[in-house]
């Protein structure tokens, strides 16, 4: 748990960072959005966009339903998902470990039924079992440091999902060495430790993005012994890169 906990503080150390110097671009890692280059409500439309998809790829491709009463956007950044959810469920919650992120999220808030809070933990325990009829993460475990963490949360999401529920969540399946031994990220948190402003380190083009991998036969493992039954799991391209394989899992309370 020491271990956990050390590796998701640097992770929030890294993402208060990066909420500070680049909020919607560390989020939606494009050029578009690099230093400040487009507007919240251009961001705001990709998230109305990925929900849309989400709740048509649930309804028409898996013949599910959920109920649309309350959802939780795990690693909401600065809100897209959590706001585009919003429009479409009767509470929802977007959670992120990074204070700086939720700032920005509540800033950019526009719903009632919207709201953001800190999840500074390495668990999901200020909600109750069965809480939410749609759990989504996505573009979130992948810079999570730690795997065992990431482990953890796929639990949490089996959890807190009401049954008859959905949680939708992104994992990367590969990793190539030639990309987990890129210097930057290393750099970046050795330079950070020795007290350099973080400004100072993105001008030189240095930030920390974790990138970690798990095996879709250890998440159907981790899935099933938490309770869950694996509905699907597609490839996506929320990794950026063909080198870099990803998954969207979409799994039920058994």
């Amino acid at each position: 748990m020491t271990r956990i906990g050390d590796s998701l503080g640097r992770d929030r150390r890294d993402w208060t960072d990066l909420a500070a110097l680049d909020p919607l671009w560390a989020v939606w890692s494009t050029p578009e959005f690099r230093h400040g280059a487009s507007d919240a409500a251009a961001f705001l439309r990709r998230g109305e966009d990925e929900i849309g998809e989400l709740l048509g790829y649930i309804t028409t491709v898996l013949g599910r339903q959920p109920a649309l009463g309350r959802a939780l956007d795990f690693g909401c950044g600065a809100g897209r998902l959590t706001q585009a959810l919003a429009g479409r469920f009767d509470e929802v919650v977007g959670v992120d470990i990074s204070p700086g992120m939720v700032d920005t999220a509540r800033g950019l808030n526009g719903r009632a039924n919207c709201r953001f809070e800190v999840n500074p933990h390495p668990d999901l325990r200020d909600f109750a079992d069965g809480h939410f009829d749609l759990v989504c993460s996505f573009i979130t475990l992948q810079h999570i440091s730690s795997r065992p963490a990431i482990e953890r949360f796929l639990g949490e999401f089996v959890r807190v999902t009401a049954p008859g529920g959905v949680a939708a969540f992104q994992v990367l399946s590969v990793v190539p060495l030639r990309v987990r031994a890129h210097p930057r990220r290393h750099l970046y948190r050795l330079a950070r430790d020795l007290r350099v402003p973080a400004r100072v380190l993105y001008r030189l083009g240095l930030y920390s993005m974790a990138l970690t991998p798990i095996p879709r036969d250890r998440v159907d493992r981790v899935v099933e012994a938490c309770g869950g039954t694996v509905l699907g799991a597609y490839p996506d391209g929320r990794s950026g890169s063909d080198a870099i394989p990803s998954l969207t899992y979409y799994v039920t309370p058994s």
